[in-house]
């Protein structure tokens, strides 16, 4: 249950790839928690290199690059930000909150920082985080959100805690939404943990969290690392 928002540095990226493609975003967010990382259009991020992107946030993320990283000149266009988690976290509720941050390691200060903020964040204008399964509500929640803009599917380190045979159902579930519409998936996972999923795998991955993209157009499925 917990939720680091430093991810959303390695999301921005991929998000930045696909609005310059498709436009606006809808994201829906598997495994959400309490949220956090549906609000990442409203941190600010520094990449070195690669520069700032967003100010006068009150969450900021700093991230280093190493090779051509497409870093965004700006915030995506987000129209739309949904969670499901299957017991979600209330962030405005003080002990739910404080749950959230005594899951964090006591030797990241940096870490607990960043929840702390997000969550001043979060309840300004909580995120719409609802009770739900990763499979059963997945494509009705990924239509909804369609309704707002291009839908982009996010997951994080969740995915591993899927059975294999959940995990296959939950691509199939993704691929019956994609032959139907177009749609993008990004992935931060362990390939060796997740072999189901459709992303590029080589022993060297072992101990790797590796950036996905999956994206169906016109009902064909391109996985490709980032």
């Amino acid at each position: 249950q917990t939720n680091e928002v430093g991810r959303c540095a390695s999301f921005l990226p991929a998000l930045g790839m696909v609005a310059g493609e498709c436009g606006p975003l809808a994201l829906v967010d598997v495994g959400t928690s309490g949220g956090l990382n549906l609000l990442l259009d409203r941190f600010s991020y520094e990449y070195l290199p690669g520069g700032v992107v967003g100010t006068h946030a009150d969450v900021h993320l700093a991230c280093a690059t190493r090779g051509n990283v497409p870093v965004p000149r700006s915030l995506p266009d987000i129209r739309a930000a949904i969670g499901i988690d299957r017991d979600p976290i209330d962030v405005t509720d003080e002990e739910a909150a404080r749950w959230l941050e005594a899951c964090v390691w006591p030797d990241q200060l940096d870490r607990f920082e960043r929840l702390v903020a997000a969550i001043g964040v979060a309840r300004s204008d909580p995120p719409d985080v609802r009770h739900g399964d990763a499979i059963e509500d997945l494509a009705r929640t990924v239509e909804e959100a369609a309704l707002s803009g291009h839908p982009v599917v996010t997951n994080s380190w969740v995915l591993n805690y899927l059975t294999g045979e959940q995990r296959t159902r939950y691509v199939a579930t993704l691929d019956a939404v994609g032959a139907a519409s177009d749609l993008s998936w990004v992935i931060a996972e362990s390939p060796a943990e997740t072999p189901e999923l459709p992303v590029p795998n080589n022993d060297e991955d072992k101990h790797l969290t590796v950036l996905s993209l999956v994206t169906w157009r016109s009902g064909k499925r391109m996985a490709r690392r980032l």
